[in-house]
């Protein structure tokens, strides 16, 4: 359970944003569409695919789309682990969420490092454009 903002803008003919609802619920998810590991390893031998999936879908059933794999066992830390990097920050972009698990595979990988900078680059920059512009006005 988390809170969900929901807001409501408009732009004038001037490009000035203004807020016309503003909005704090409870609960829900923002978005159905999850990162998380399923497994297909056999018994005591785990083996995972790093899936994206329906989160309403069981544990190991349909997903979307495989971004990698990791092997738990594996003895050799470069066979351990492997991630398309690019789909990964493709579907964390278009608003997948990933679990706890995978989140910090992808901060030891170094992906999550950089979503938050495209991130950064996407939504800081043209605020603080709108803000100025405000100022100049």
């Amino acid at each position: 359970m988390g809170l969900r903002l929901t807001c409501q803008f408009i732009i004038n003919s001037n490009c000035q944003l203004s807020i016309v609802n503003f909005q704090l619920t409870k609960g829900g998810d923002w978005m159905s569409v999850k990162i998380r590991l399923t497994r297909v390893g056999r018994k005591k031998a785990p083996f995972f695919r790093i899936a994206v999936v329906d989160s309403r879908m069981k544990r190991d059933g349909r997903f979307l789309d495989i971004l990698g794999y990791y092997h738990p066992l594996n003895k050799k830390d470069e066979d351990k682990l492997k991630v398309d990097e690019v789909k990964a920050l493709l579907w964390m972009h278009k608003g997948a969420r990933p679990s706890e698990t995978v989140r910090s595979i992808f901060s030891k990988l170094g992906i999550m490092k950089k979503f938050h900078e495209d991130r950064k680059r996407l939504f800081v920059k043209p605020q603080a454009q709108v803000q100025e512009q405000q100022i100049s006005q």
